[in-house]
């Protein structure tokens, strides 16, 4: 990293949200308190939300008041299983009442499919997505990252700002010194391209979603390129599985580093130095629960999310459809941060075209934008030219929605032959989720 890079990252950053750097410091120091200090803040801002939601979001009020519930019954973490949780549709179903009354803030409009492939539109202010930034810098900081230093991505949109603007792209990774490398583009002169950046524009940091950084380790040690060694490595979005850690560690010679997050909960953890995932505190309340919506300290649970800063589109208990491995112990490098032990289950397939190229299945989450026309779907590919689509209809659902569908993958993959069949409902597996992305080709 130049001086001019960290000049222009710096001042990029507070002319977007003065006095970003003192937030940032601010949370790297928090990190270091105490378990008990840490709870003690959380316990603040959650009868900060819990009051608000009662008294401005139609849906919370109802809710609470159908189970004869008042703020005052929400005081800490432990009272959240009076409130019962709430999933993806029926956020969808209800949107117009998660809208707080009254409120007027500068926001953002995201949207996710999760993977249950039910689409969710989501607002999240100005502040809290601030905020989430700090909390991500920090996250890389326990990999040795310094604000400004050079990352590699090699993902999504998910990953970088999402933007149809060439110029506005450019420009965010100008700012935040990154250069997007797409995993929806994975053919053979792409990744020669991503080696070439990785050489000649020497990163210091890569990231990007585990199953498509192992791709790119396969292909450039099959093809016997030599590739600069990063500092370290991020892999995001997916479950990162032991042996494909490795293998990108081999290959890449620099350690892999594990984070999880999910922006429309504000829930986020990363690996540190240490080795161990410690939990953020500072935007969500996350909680692990049982069957039964109970909390649990240890063991296999799900992941539910509670808004502490999002005033915009709150959401008390929020089911994300992802499970974890919880545990109660305190890490050994004093930080009073929780931990998990594990993610389970966050796992996309690569599909593969006619010509054996290979297609990042995030490219079907992040490059359409259905809104609430489509309420869930599910993409298989059955072999190299044909692939199933099944759509639940939403509002404003018709015959260009299936257009659009086609010519979207056929501008991936114009030999991929598509099936799409409108239905009422799209089954869930043994766990209750729903893949919503699947090949069963073998990458050649």
């Amino acid at each position: 990293m130049s001086l001019l890079e960290k000049v222009i990252f710096s001042a990029a950053h507070e002319i977007q949200r003065p006095g970003f750097h003192r937030v940032y410091e601010s949370m790297m120091r928090n990190q270091w308190k105490s378990r008990g200090g840490l709870l003690h803040e959380q316990s603040v801002l959650l009868r900060r939300m819990v009051s608000f939601c009662f008294e401005r979001v139609p849906f919370y009020r109802r809710r609470f008041k159908e189970a004869g519930l008042t703020p005052s019954d929400i005081r800490k973490q432990s009272d959240l299983e009076k409130i019962p949780p709430v999933n993806k549709e029926d956020i969808v179903s209800n949107k117009a009442d998660f809208l707080p009354l009254g409120q007027r803030v500068k926001s953002t409009e995201y949207h996710t499919g999760g993977t249950t492939g039910t689409w969710l539109v989501y607002s999240i202010p100005r502040d809290d997505r601030f905020l989430s930034g700090a909390l991500l810098y920090r996250a890389w900081s326990g990999g040795g990252y310094r604000l400004g230093d050079r990352m590699m991505v090699l993902g999504g949109t998910s990953l970088i700002q999402n933007t149809r603007s060439v110029t506005k792209r450019k420009a965010n990774e100008f700012t935040r010194n990154i250069r997007l490398c797409s995993a929806f583009k994975m053919g053979s002169e792409d990744m020669r391209r991503y080696a070439r950046i990785l050489n000649s524009w020497k990163p210091a940091f890569i990231r990007g979603y585990p199953s498509a950084l192992k791709e790119f380790a396969d292909f450039i040690e099959t093809e016997g390129i030599t590739v600069r060694r990063p500092k370290a490595v991020f892999a995001t979005s997916e479950k990162l599985y032991p042996q494909v850690r490795s293998r990108i560690e081999d290959v890449l010679n620099a350690r892999v580093f594990d984070t999880y997050g999910a922006n429309d909960g504000g829930v986020s953890a990363s690996e540190r130095e240490c080795g161990n995932l410690h939990v953020d505190t500072e935007r969500s309340i996350l909680e692990v629960v049982n069957e039964d919506n109970c909390q649990i300290a240890s063991g296999k649970g799900r992941v539910l999310a509670t808004s502490l800063m999002n005033f915009a589109m709150p959401f008390l208990r929020y089911d994300l459809g992802d499970e974890v491995i919880a545990t109660d112990e305190q890490c050994t490098c004093g930080r009073g941060l929780p931990m998990l032990k594990e993610v389970i289950g966050r796992t996309v397939s690569v599909l593969v075209t006619p010509d054996g190229t290979r297609i990042h299945g995030w490219f079907l989450y992040h490059n359409w934008e259905f809104g609430e026309s489509v309420k869930q779907f599910k993409m298989i590919q059955e072999d190299e030219k044909r692939i199933k689509i099944y759509l639940v209809p939403g509002v404003g659902f018709g015959p260009h929605v299936v257009e659009r569908i086609r010519a979207l993958v056929h501008a991936t993959c114009n030999d991929w032959e598509l099936d799409c069949r409108v239905v009422d409902s799209i089954p869930k597996s043994r766990t209750g989720k729903v893949t919503f992305i699947e090949s069963k080709v073998k990458a050649r």
